[in-house]
């Protein structure tokens, strides 16, 4: 039996006005050390509580830290100048697919989205197009690469 839903009242809601239990600080306090989380109780004893990256107490030198591998890029055309804006789902997906791509199963470290993007899409002109647009794309590729020098 369907229930007729024309004749509900939907203006009689009232907002209430509410006090805040819990007021906001008004000054924000710093604690030396609040997110330093080490072994030790009582406080930080020796160099391995500090990241390289920081300056070590009672030291005059900073301690570096290599930030990754360097990247060796002599063509600026293949440079990574734009972020990736994909969504968290695609990401995910596109992490689980690498470990079915056969490129990418003796490939040790870190593997870049632009390096999937590009792989997947040589697999799709391999496989999907015939040879004649195959051929097609890839002067098409070519003379897109070549404008933008």
């Amino acid at each position: 039996m369907p229930v007729d839903r024309s004749k509900f009242d939907t203006d009689s809601v009232k907002s209430e006005k509410f006090n805040t239990l819990i007021k906001k600080p008004k000054k924000k306090v710093e604690i030396n050390g609040e997110n330093e989380f080490g072994n030790d109780a009582f406080g930080p004893t020796g160099l391995d509580s500090y990241s390289d990256a920081k300056e070590i107490p009672g030291s005059k030198t900073k301690a570096k830290r290599k930030q990754g591998r360097p990247k060796v890029i002599t063509d600026d055309r293949y440079k990574v100048s734009l972020p990736k804006k994909i969504s968290p789902a695609l990401e995910n997906k596109l992490h689980a697919l690498t470990d079915y791509m056969p490129e990418f199963q003796e490939a040790s470290g870190r593997i870049s989205f632009d390096k999937i993007v590009d792989t997947l899409a040589e697999s799709y002109i391999k496989n999907r197009l015939g040879v004649s647009r195959e051929e097609f794309l890839r002067e098409e590729i070519d003379k897109g690469f070549e404008n933008l020098k």
